[in-house]
């Protein structure tokens, strides 16, 4: 009786960890996406300030 209690227990720790696997493992790849994306828009606004900023300043 206890051992089979141990063992259903047991089951459904191994489905809940499962399942929040799985949750854990959709939430990092849409981080993934949001930060490179995120990481693109910064790079391309430096980009744009490095050539630009030097000749607005020598202008000015």
């Amino acid at each position: 009786m206890i051992r089979k209690d141990i063992s259903e227990l047991m089951r459904l720790n191994m489905e809940a960890i499962e399942q929040k696997s799985k949750l854990a493992t959709a939430t990092s790849e849409k981080a993934i996406v949001v930060i490179s994306v995120v990481g693109t828009l910064c790079f391309i606004i430096a980009f744009v300030l490095l050539i630009n900023l030097p000749s607005s300043i020598a202008n000015y």
